[in-house]
């Protein structure tokens, strides 16, 4: 997890110097927001969600990963959700996949 910690700090880093990644991921964002269901009853969660950038175009998204930062509303384990079941409209997976050693299991 240290690794992947000094990876994401890397990340977060070149994500505030490169203005065309913060344009592209700002559209993925708001082509997300135009596709998900949004309900005063259910919350909308992000894991893996790094710099907790989507809270721009999804205010209201639940922002998690495995470690902490300023823009991270929650540590959580995707192996293991510390959430109550049927809590959600959505679950949003960014980047994820390929980070993880168990992708299958992360969707169970």
């Amino acid at each position: 997890m240290l690794n992947h910690k000094k990876i994401d700090t890397k990340n977060r880093k070149i994500y505030q110097n490169k203005d065309l990644i913060k344009i592209i991921y700002n559209s993925y964002y708001k082509k997300i927001k135009k596709n998900i269901y949004i309900s005063n009853k259910k919350k909308i969660l992000e894991l893996g969600n790094g710099g907790g950038n989507i809270k721009k175009v999804i205010p209201e998204c639940i922002t998690s990963d495995q470690f902490k930062n300023k823009n991270i509303d929650r540590i959580e384990n995707i192996y293991k959700i510390n959430f109550r079941k049927n809590l959600f409209s959505n679950i949003i997976l960014i980047d994820v996949f390929h980070h993880l050693q168990f992708p299958s299991l992360a969707l169970n």
